[in-house]
Order: structure tokens, then C-alpha cells, then sequence
């Protein structure tokens, strides 16, 4: 290959049709549950690697993700989901009505935001995790770098969730998406994806409730069992 070619392949900046075949006959990529999303998704989110989803916060971001956290918890993996930062208490009372088990949540709450990316870091690699979720406005092209490589190292898959501007395209990551509500549809457009192309917004429909029905909750819960635990670098 191209001694150029090469250095671009290396930093995520092109993909080639090759990739895309592989990924396809190995089919390990993540289903999201939604049929025409998995379609644009050349099957699903990537089997590991660091994903961007940029959204304004509530607008059923976490909601995208119902369908896998049940998968993974009728499989009875030992591995865990490790929420890091997030903007509210989860609901834990909404999270087992969907039939998500509490003992595969993990929540880190970091003092610093550089404890946050150390501790993503740290469960991203650590190849205990199942998935990482991070809230995070604007990192910088090595803090995603170092994290999207700790998530190949670990087969995990570490979702960075941010409401900024912030230009995607020449960022090393295996996804990137916006979300956008509109009433009872979540539009999703694919900005980046390592083995295809970028899209237009795709609709689906999400089961969108009133809010004491959301992943989120503005006051801890009383039958809360999620483990939390404090991040020290």
C-alpha cells in the first residue's frame, strides 16, 4: 500500500471496501435492535471501539441503547456496563421494568474530568466491561485516540456522549452519530462510520414515556442498587 494511503488508513481517516467485507462475514457487530438503523450500520455498532453520539441530553439517547442492555442481560454476562459522569441519577426502578439487571451497572463518579478519561480508559482496556458510557463535551483528538484504542485493546465498547459543535470527521472514531427528537421518532444521522459511509438521518421509533419513565431520574432512588463508587487516578 501506499506509504501514505498507509498513514491515513492508520489514523482512521479512510476506510477501504476490504474492511467492510471482512466486518461483514465475521459478523460481530453490536444489533441495536432497530432493523433500518442496523442496516446503515453495516449490521449493528462495531464489535469494540469508541463511539460518538451527539445529542441534546434527555432527547432519548439512553432509550437507543434499551434493546442492547436488555440483550446483554438475558446472556448473563459477568461483564459490566459502567456509567462514568452521568448528567443524572439513573432510574433504577424504570432500568429493571425493562428487565436490565442491576448488578451488571457500574457508576463512577469522577471529581475531575481528567479522573473521568482515566477512569473510561481504565474500564474501556480493563476487558471486564461490556460497554463504557461517558459524558464529555469536546475532547481532543489524543484523549479520543487514547480511548478508542483502550476499547479495541478491551473489546469493549465505549460510547462518548457530548452536546457540543464539536467537528467529527477527522476523529479516531469507529462511530459517530446525531440524534435529534422529533415527538415519538428519534432521527439518526450517521456522521462517520469506520467501515461505510456517512448517511442521512434515519427515523425510528422509540417507546418514549412521560419523565418519571426515563433512564434518568433528578433524585437518587430509594431501591437503588447500582454500585457507585469514586474515581481516583
Amino acid at each position: 500500500m501506499n506509504p501514505i494511503l498507509h498513514e491515513l488508513e492508520n489514523k482512521q481517516w479512510i476506510w477501504t471496501a476490504a474492511r467492510a467485507k471482512q466486518a461483514s462475514a465475521q459478523n460481530t457487530r453490536l444489533k441495536t435492535g432497530y432493523q433500518a438503523l442496523d442496516s446503515a450500520l453495516s449490521g449493528g455498532f462495531p464489535s469494540a471501539g469508541m463511539i460518538h453520539i451527539n445529542s441534546h441530553l434527555g432527547c432519548g439517547e439512553l432509550r437507543l441503547m434499551l434493546d442492547v442492555l436488555q440483550r446483554q442481560s438475558k446472556a448473563h454476562t459477568d461483564k459490566l456496563w459502567v456509567f462514568i459522569a452521568p448528567p443524572f441519577e439513573l432510574n433504577a426502578e424504570f432500568l429493571l421494568s425493562e428487565n436490565i439487571s442491576l448488578s451488571q451497572l457500574l457508576i463512577v463518579r469522577p471529581d475531575t474530568h481528567e479522573e473521568a478519561l482515566w477512569s473510561a480508559e481504565q474500564c474501556a482496556k480493563s476487558g471486564a466491561c461490556e460497554g463504557v458510557f461517558l459524558w464529555q463535551n469536546s475532547l481532543q483528538h489524543t484523549q479520543i485516540r487514547k480511548l478508542e484504542l483502550a476499547a479495541l485493546h478491551g473489546q469493549c465498547h465505549c460510547f462518548w456522549f457530548d452536546n457540543s459543535a464539536q467537528q467529527t470527521s477527522n476523529l479516531p472514531l469507529s462511530l459517530s452519530l446525531s440524534l435529534q427528537r422529533k415527538n415519538d421518532e428519534l432521527q439518526v444521522k450517521i456522521n462517520k462510520q469506520k467501515v461505510g459511509w456517512a448517511k442521512p438521518a434515519i427515523k425510528i421509533k422509540l417507546p418514549f414515556k412521560c419523565r418519571t419513565g426515563s433512564a434518568f431520574r433528578s433524585k437518587p432512588s430509594q431501591t437503588d442498587n447500582v454500585i457507585h463508587i469514586r474515581a481516583k487516578s
